[in-house]
C-alpha cells in the first residue's frame, strides 16, 4: 500500500523550490550590490533545502516499510520484525524506528493516516 505526499505539497515543493533557484539565478544576472548577492543566494539555500527535505512517499509490504525521498535516490527500509512505533494521541506525525537506528515518519502531509496506522496494527507494530 502506498502513502504519498498529499498533492498540494508536492506541486509546492516540485515546482516552488526549483522555482527559487531559478529566481536566485536570476537575482544574480546584473550584480547590483551585495546585498542582491546575499538575497540571491539565500533564496537559492531555501529552494536546495526544500528539494532535500522533502518527505518520501511510504511504501507498505508483507516484509516491511520502506521510504524513498529525494525523487527515489535515497531509500529506507525497516522490516517488520525490527519495527518499533512512536505515536500518540493527536499528534501531527507516526515515527516507525528500526533496530538499526531508521526511522520512517508518517506526516501530516502523507495521506491517509487511519489506514497507515491501520496497516501498523495489521502487523502488530501499534496498538491503540
Amino acid at each position: 500500500m502506498r502513502f504519498p505526499l498529499t498533492r498540494g505539497f508536492r506541486l509546492v515543493v516540485r515546482l516552488g523550490c526549483p522555482l527559487l533557484l531559478f529566481v536566485s539565478f536570476k537575482m544574480i544576472q546584473p550584480p547590483r550590490n551585495r546585498l542582491d548577492g546575499l538575497a540571491a543566494i539565500l533564496i537559492a539555500l531555501l529552494g536546495i533545502y526544500g528539494l532535500l527535505s522533502e518527505p518520501g512517499e511510504i511504501l507498505v509490504t508483507g516484509e516491511g516499510l520502506s521510504q524513498a525521498s529525494l525523487f527515489g535516490l535515497r531509500m529506507k527500509k525497516i522490516i517488520w520484525q525490527d519495527a518499533g512505533v512512536l505515536y500518540g494521541p493527536g499528534a501531527s506525525e507516526v515515527l516507525v524506528g528500526g533496530s538499526t537506528g531508521t526511522t520512517i515518519k508518517h506526516t501530516q502531509y502523507h495521506v491517509d493516516r487511519d489506514a497507515f496506522l491501520f496497516q501498523l496494527q495489521q502487523h502488530h507494530i501499534y496498538e491503540p
